[in-house]
């Protein structure tokens, strides 16, 4: 039997094989610790070609390999196009109530824009994911 590392590299490789050219990949879990994520990313970079993009809830500027990480997505892939939109806008916003990001540009909303009652269901969610994280 192959070693996990060696059976994930092959599932990039597989990812990859039926991607076009400037297709993407991807991935997302609630990865517990950052080294995990680290390895993932390396995987997906190496197999690629092209570093990843990594976006965390919540929010983290940089995630370090002792952190734990939480919630996680990797876009894998060599499309400029999505590491360009995060250069040009610097911010993406995202609800932490999902139905709230359907139909939404995460790039062109900001929360103060919001309607008062969206406004309230955002701070709402806010609100009770922290207490949710905080009886864990």
């Amino acid at each position: 039997m192959a070693a996990p590392c060696t059976r994930s590299t092959s599932t990039f490789v597989d990812v990859k094989r039926v991607l076009k050219p400037d297709g993407i990949f991807v991935m997302y879990n609630y990865l517990r610790q950052g080294w995990i994520v680290e390895r993932i990313a390396a995987m997906a970079e190496r197999t690629f070609g092209c570093r990843p993009l990594i976006l965390s809830l919540p929010y983290e500027e940089t995630l370090r390999t002792s952190s734990p990480a939480g919630f996680t997505m990797i876009i894998a892939g060599c499309n400029s196009r999505i590491p360009a939109a995060f250069a040009q806008h610097k911010k993406f916003w995202l609800d932490t109530v999902p139905v709230q990001n359907l139909g939404v540009d995460g790039f062109a909303l900001r929360p103060e824009t919001m309607a008062p009652d969206q406004q309230r269901i955002s701070s709402e969610s806010r609100q009770l994911r922290s207490s949710t994280m905080e009886a864990r």
